[in-house]
């Protein structure tokens, strides 16, 4: 079918060269005025539909409007999104088939197509999906970037927890919310002054943050997902258990439990 298709497509642009170039007049000519006219048009109309963005001191020319964006592994602006209530138009899963994202995440996702392979081996797929802006991860490889780049203009968003805000200003650019976006940092920090002095008494206590992903227990360094709230801006003593990792780690029950000690 899309062969047929793109063949007609041929059939129809020959007609229309052939058609266009039978119907000037053999006395008309095109002066160069009219000729720098219609490149300027050109240029303005391209220009119309994209627009340059910065981010961590690079800087990415993206579609005006991205209507497509796909998140792939990149779990801390799906949750931006979910704040924000912005669908995604494709993300990685979080869950499994039956349950690609988490309850909490609400209705935000109902439409959102889930990604279950890795970036890697979802390649192909991505490209099906044609997405108009892809947000990867800046854990992601070089190779696969500058796949994904061949696809679509490629963001590696930071997973750091010091960059949420400034991830947070990313997606409200993108999706046209800036103002919500804002409004949302300044609800944050000034519930935050609140949430400190609540929680100043878990200061000699083993605090941590754990993350539910494919029926397993995550923990994270003191500087990743909720850690540098708890331990950076609320300032919660760092147990050793966290000390002692360096990426997204399993924990079980028995490891929860030693921790205790």
């Amino acid at each position: 079918m899309i062969k047929m298709l793109r063949n007609s497509m041929y059939v129809f642009l020959l007609t229309g060269l052939l058609l266009g170039c039978g119907s000037r007049p053999a006395s008309e000519t095109v002066t160069p005025n009219q000729t720098h006219a219609a490149a300027d048009k050109e240029v303005s109309t391209e220009e119309s539909t994209v627009r340059t963005i910065s981010y961590l001191g690079e800087s990415y020319t993206i579609p005006a409007e991205p209507k497509r964006i796909l998140f792939l592994s990149a779990f801390e602006l799906m949750e931006d999104a979910v704040l924000m209530g912005y669908e995604p138009y494709a993300a990685s899963a979080i869950g499994d088939k039956q349950e690609p994202f988490p309850g909490f995440f609400g209705k935000v996702t109902t439409h959102t197509i889930p990604l279950l392979a890795e970036s890697a081996d979802s390649m192909e797929y991505v490209l099906e999906l044609a997405p108009d802006l892809i947000l990867s991860t800046d854990m992601e490889t070089t190779a696969v970037l500058e796949k994904l780049n061949k696809v679509a203009i490629t963001i590696p968003t930071s997973h750091h927890g010091p960059n949420w805000e400034i991830n947070l200003e990313l997606l409200g650019e993108l999706i046209g919310e800036q103002e919500k976006a804002k409004q949302l940092i300044a609800d944050y920090k000034k519930d935050k002054i609140e949430i400190a002095a609540r929680l100043s008494q878990l200061n000699d206590q083993n605090v941590v943050s754990i993350r539910i992903r494919g029926g397993e227990m995550m923990i994270y360094p003191e500087d990743l997902f909720l850690n540098d709230v708890l331990y950076g801006e609320i300032g919660l003593t760092v147990p050793d258990l966290i000390k002692d990792i360096k990426q997204q780690t399993v924990i079980s029950l028995e490891g929860l439990y030693d921790a205790r000690r």
